[in-house]
């Protein structure tokens, strides 16, 4: 009975993921990335992000160590769910934000009471079993007006309590006047 809700959750966010989701780049090394991301005000890269505020994004992916693209990705997903595979569990989750400019990289720090990625989950909670359906949402507060109204490249993880990669992906803003 789960397995035909998460099913059936996963095919309505298919859908919604043609929509409103973004177009994203995978990280390297072949780390897993989301089914669907969507990021609040962005239909598409680079988003523009005024300086000094909060942008809210949210991602739904399997707690397995795959990658998918596009359309693909939901009779990759859809098959996942039918066989019960992945890749491991994890009692809990944390972000982790890599942000380049000018060639330039640099961690971005962690925001104030967002440190435990577990609480930031929705329909679900830790400890993620393999397999399961995960929707998870995280506020990032970019730079403050000191920093230049520039293209930057953003690369957004969650790991778990082993510093396995549940999750990864690339996305482009551009930092605007407010």
């Amino acid at each position: 009975m789960i397995r035909a809700l998460n099913l059936l959750t996963l095919a309505i966010l298919a859908c919604v993921n043609l929509t409103y989701g973004i177009e994203f780049r995978p990280c390297s090394d072949g780390k897993p990335q989301p089914a669907i991301v969507h990021i609040e005000g962005c239909p598409q890269m680079p988003c523009d992000i005024v300086r000094g505020s909060n942008s809210t994004m949210t991602m739904v992916y399997l707690s397995r160590k795959l990658m998918v693209y596009g359309i693909l990705s939901v009779w990759i997903v859809l098959l996942i769910i039918l066989n019960n595979s992945s890749a491991f569990d994890a009692e809990s989750l944390r972000h982790e934000v890599f942000m380049t400019v000018l060639g330039i990289t640099a961690q971005m720090p962690t925001v104030p009471g967002q440190e435990i990625g577990c609480d930031w989950l929705t329909g679900s909670s830790c400890p993620i079993h393999q397999g399961d359906l995960v929707i998870s949402t995280h506020v990032s507060v970019f730079p403050p007006v000191i920093y230049p109204l520039l293209p930057y490249v953003i690369e957004f993880s969650i790991l778990d309590e082993q510093n396995r990669v549940m999750v990864c992906f690339e996305y482009d803003i551009q930092i605007i006047a407010a």
